[in-house]
């Protein structure tokens, strides 16, 4: 009788330790590509001609950095959102420059929990400094 009563309840548990396992995973995995694509370009300069390919070769640094992950959550590249900013202050030897990198994700959780959404977004901003 005992079993019968706790069995839901045990499972419940034990569902949502899985899920909310999962969804740490997949956060950290949005911080880490985030960074990735922030680290590279802040390694790599642009100019307003190279921007382009300096968007694409972060944005393959971001899904390289995901090519893992995606598949664990049943998504595509294309399931992936980033952005990309660069913002200059000052001017000649003291010029400054950042990069902000934004990488979302769609997360679903494979079970349903009362007043818990079932479908969340994954969004991580890293910004950082050019050294180059």
């Amino acid at each position: 009788m005992e079993l019968a009563l706790l069995l839901p309840l045990l499972l419940l548990i034990v569902l949502g330790c899985i899920d909310f396992g999962r969804f740490a995973h997949g956060y950290f995995a949005v911080t880490n590509a985030a960074r990735a694509g922030a680290g590279y370009g802040m390694m790599h300069p642009t100019t307003p001609a190279s921007q382009p390919q300096w968007e694409a070769a972060m944005r393959d640094e971001v899904l390289s950095e995901l090519s893992q992950t995606l598949p664990l959550y049943g998504l595509v590249n294309d399931d992936v959102t980033t952005t990309f900013v660069r913002t200059e202050e000052g001017g000649g030897a003291n010029l400054k420059w950042r990069v902000s990198v934004t990488v979302t994700m769609p997360f679903n959780s494979f079970s349903s929990f009362p007043l818990l959404p079932q479908n969340v977004t994954l969004s991580r901003e890293t910004e950082m400094r050019g050294i180059r």
